[in-house]
């Protein structure tokens, strides 16, 4: 992460630009899982009615990291096999029927109940025993075989995509879960998918004070709602830079320099604004509510929001191992 001297903040002129990536996490509503329909043949004819729930990335997707089930509950985990389905109608294997062994198997007979997280690498491994009970709420990894058989790479239009390698344009992604076993019957109450996606050309605008402004990183220019830019960072939606106020009453700071604090107390505004045609073709300027920012001869912070915008900025404090303390602007993605 980057750190800079608070004081560079304040008197220093950067024109930088950059293409961000975003992290995106999108949350989809819960659906029943039916009972299978009784003409399903596996692998190669798929249950006719899978339980689904789609959400929407507001972005071109480059990997998946985790996909969280909350609520998942099913009777006889080994009938189910879940799926993630891109907007271009190709479905990924998350996981395929824990412990499903053969036709005359019908795999774990335990149950799943609660919520569960899967990610390519790092959990737990589902089971490949057709008695090994139910499954722990937790995190687990994303699988292709079921302990007994391996899914078929492309039947039905279904990938064995390791959750790092799936990609796909902006759009509707699609969470399905299939039950191959009749008899047994379950539900979910939300899912959650998280990723990174394509983003914008994403700037934290320091300026003077509240007013209509604007300013031109590369080509494009962009209106804020600070009357003067002084300087503006690229950032990465997941990775703001940290500024750092030096210990006041005559320490000295980093690099030895002497606390700005020391100086006469000063304000400052911030904002984010974000250029995306490819997300936002109708409205590719979004852009946070500002913030006016004033710092004490203590080195203290506090903030007054002022505007609006399609995201929201604030100003959040720590302390470094020097006990110094840090600064830091978090903010929302549009939705």
């Amino acid at each position: 992460m980057q750190t800079l001297k608070l004081v560079t903040l304040l008197s220093a002129s950067i024109a930088l630009a950059t293409t961000a990536s975003a992290q995106f996490s999108v949350s989809g509503s819960g659906f029943a899982i039916g009972d299978a329909d009784g003409g399903q043949v596996y692998p190669s004819t798929m249950p006719a009615a899978p339980g689904s729930s789609a959400v929407t990335v507001p972005g071109n997707v480059t990997s998946i990291t985790s996909i969280e089930v909350d609520g998942l509950n099913h009777t006889w985990s080994g009938d189910l096999q879940m799926t993630l389905k891109d907007p271009n109608n190709v479905e990924h294997l998350v996981f395929l029927r824990p412990g499903y062994l053969n036709t005359s198997n019908f795999g774990n007979s335990g149950d799943f109940a609660g919520d569960y997280r899967f990610v390519e690498n790092g959990g737990s491994n589902l089971p490949s025993s057709s008695s090994a009970g139910d499954i722990a709420p937790g995190t687990y990894n994303q699988r292709f075989d079921s302990g007994g058989t391996s899914w078929p790479n492309g039947e039905n239009n279904i990938n064995n995509t390791r959750l790092s390698l799936i990609t796909g344009p902006q759009g509707d992604w699609c969470l399905k879960i299939y039950d191959w076993g009749g008899g047994d019957t379950g539900s979910i109450a939300g899912w959650t998918l998280n990723g990174v996606a394509a983003g914008g050309e994403c700037y934290l605008v320091i300026g003077d004070r509240p007013g209509a402004g604007d300013f031109t990183p590369e080509n494009t220019t962009l209106s804020t709602q600070l009357n003067e830019v002084d300087l503006f960072y690229p950032v990465l939606l997941n990775s703001m830079p940290t500024f750092v106020i030096p210990a006041p009453g005559g320490a000295t700071g980093q690099n030895g320099q002497i606390s700005p604090v020391e100086n006469p107390t000063r304000t400052f505004a911030a904002q984010v604004v974000m250029y995306n045609p490819e997300v936002f073709p109708g409205n590719p300027e979004q852009s946070s509510n500002g913030i006016l920012v004033h710092i004490n001869r203590r080195g203290q912070v506090n903030y007054v929001p002022f505007g609006s915008g399609t995201m929201s900025i604030w100003p959040q404090t720590g302390l470094n191992g020097n006990g110094e303390t840090t600064l830091t602007f978090p903010f929302t993605m549009p939705q």
